[in-house]
């Protein structure tokens, strides 16, 4: 096993979790109008941490 030095094993997993519930899960259950929201939220949250 190659030892990352940014992330661990456990983070990897959330991230990618959350990366497949933002791709697939969402758009698969929400209507165009929530998504977009959904989206802009997202927008302004990156902005934030940036």
């Amino acid at each position: 096993m190659t030892d990352n030095r940014f992330f661990n094993r456990s983070e990897l997993i959330g991230i990618l979790v959350l990366a497949v519930f933002l791709v697939v899960v969402l758009p698969l259950t929400l209507d165009v109008f929530r998504l977009n929201l959904v989206a802009k939220y997202l927008t302004y949250a990156f902005v934030a941490l940036g």
